[in-house]
């Protein structure tokens, strides 16, 4: 089942107003003879576009499936050291301040995760069991 990502208001202010800052000087420079500058732009807002409405998650039956735009991860329930909800900004598959960080063995930079899905106590609640129901079946 898919998970998609709670939208904040201030995500969604920041992709449409960059894309839209992105289509302006486009749509000037076509006035102007300069076509080619569409091939420029348009992949830009394509991609904001493609992170926007396509930023879900999945709970597979040996990993979370976070995916965001052209970008995903498969992130193994067995390697999940920490789970906890947090609120920040920083950079990840979410389109929300309201987070889930997932803490992997990779290290403390590199194997961090967050996710941002709607109903995000329902979620973390289905990932722990996911999570210890892994652990159990390789540990019987």
């Amino acid at each position: 089942m898919k998970y998609p990502s709670k939208r904040d208001s201030f995500y969604s202010i920041v992709i449409f107003l960059t894309a839209l800052l992105t289509l302006i000087p486009n749509a000037l420079a076509m006035m102007e003879g300069a076509y080619w500058s569409i091939l420029a732009t348009v992949p830009i807002v394509i991609l904001l576009m493609w992170i926007y409405f396509g930023t879900y998650y999945e709970l597979r039956e040996t990993y979370l499936f976070a995916k965001s735009g052209p970008f995903f991860e498969k992130i193994r329930y067995s390697s999940i050291i920490e789970i906890s909800k947090c609120k920040n900004l920083l950079s990840s598959m979410a389109l929300s301040r309201n987070r889930i960080k997932i803490q992997t063995s990779k290290g403390p930079v590199f194997g961090v995760t967050y996710i941002s899905p709607i109903d995000l106590d329902e979620f973390y609640a289905l990932l722990l069991i996911e999570i210890k129901n892994n652990k159990e079946s390789k540990n019987p």
